[in-house]
């Protein structure tokens, strides 16, 4: 399992470009489906909308997007670990993301609980707070505190550029 970055996603006749998408096992696909309540394939990151108006018709399963920008994000430096929010305020790692062909924190799996990052705490931070501490510069490395099986455990992660910066396309013009 792994993300695809700088995915394209068509949605109709609407292309949405530049984002992240994650693939799921089986278990948390179900999470994720029981959740939903419809079928569901994995996700994308809220950042491929951020060009977007989005419309959702309920009573038409009909979606409508209408472009607003052509705003480029910048690039993704990060640990490549999926991390999924528990309700005592946990964070479990739920994938591994690969780079280069191999995954990007080979001793972390899939389960592990993150505790600390640069033995700052993550438990009970929100998840905007989790990914800042697992940001960085490509080639930084970072301490990871989890807990697998209920032991510690403590690895070393680098960050990644996963998402290469891209330029900001023009403005749309009107006609």
């Amino acid at each position: 399992m792994g993300i695809a970055i700088g995915a394209q996603l068509a949605c109709g006749s609407t292309e949405l470009t530049n984002g992240i998408a994650v693939p799921f096992d089986k278990d948390t696909l179900d999470w994720y489906q029981k959740r939903a309540g419809v079928p569901t394939i994995g996700l994308i990151g809220a950042d491929v909308l951020l060009n977007f108006r989005v419309g959702i018709d309920y009573a038409h399963s009909t979606v409508y997007f209408k472009q607003l920008s052509k705003y480029a994000p910048p690039g993704l430096d990060v640990v490549g670990l999926t991390l999924k929010p528990e309700a005592d305020g946990r964070y479990t790692v739920i994938s591994v993301s690969e780079h280069r062909g191999k995954p990007s924190v080979p001793d972390v799996k899939v389960g592990d609980n993150l505790v600390t990052v640069d033995n700052a705490r993550v438990k009970g931070g929100t998840m905007g707070q989790a990914w800042s501490l697992l940001s960085g510069s490509p080639g930084d490395i970072r301490t990871l505190g989890l807990i697998r099986d209920g032991k510690p455990l403590t690895v070393k992660a680098t960050v990644y550029r996963f998402l290469p910066t891209v330029k900001a396309a023009a403005k749309p013009t009107k006609h």
